[in-house]
């Protein structure tokens, strides 16, 4: 079996297929200073949809969760302004909508692999997902995680009604 490249406080995603992300890499904003999990996803749907076309499962998925994830900030607009950085009026906000991205992707089985703005234990991973039900390729993913002696914590229900975890743990 591949090795897994899920580590503690390491931002990733573990798509719908198995494949582990580093968000950090292909998350990053137009000038490589931020990186996001939203932005990641934002990228992985732009590329299908307009750069390169995958089979045509893949580019229906990319186009279904982009429009779940305006129908999400349609619906919730206080998800615009819930970015964690501004940027200057005269520029778009790269994180802007990020979480209802996320909440698109954690619906159709991805795991967002999330650090711990101050690390609780050196050996935890916080992985975070819409449901319960993992596509086998995803649950195989986490199995390799468990296997590893790593500590998992897996918060089910998405990203947008898990973000008062994520805010406690920060103050924590």
């Amino acid at each position: 079996m591949e090795e897994i490249d899920i580590q503690p406080n390491k931002a990733s995603w573990v798509l719908g297929n198995g494949r582990v992300a580093d968000v950090s890499k292909e998350g990053e904003n137009s000038d490589g200073s931020a990186f996001s999990h939203g932005m990641f996803v934002k990228k992985w749907i732009r590329f299908r949809t307009k750069n390169f076309f995958p089979g045509k499962e893949e580019v229906e998925l990319a186009r279904f969760m982009e429009r779940r994830a305006k129908q999400i900030l349609a619906e919730n607009p206080d998800l615009k302004s819930d970015d964690e950085e501004r940027c200057e009026e005269d520029q778009t906000n790269p994180f802007e909508g990020d979480l209802a991205y996320v909440q698109a992707a954690e619906e159709q089985g991805w795991i967002r692999v999330k650090p711990l703005p101050k690390p609780v234990l050196d050996n935890s991973v916080f992985f975070e997902t819409f449901s319960p039900d993992l596509k086998p390729e995803v649950a195989k993913v986490v199995e390799a995680v468990k296997a590893s002696g790593l500590d998992v914590t897996m918060l089910h229900r998405g990203a947008i009604e898990n973000r008062g975890f994520w805010v406690q743990r920060s103050i924590e």
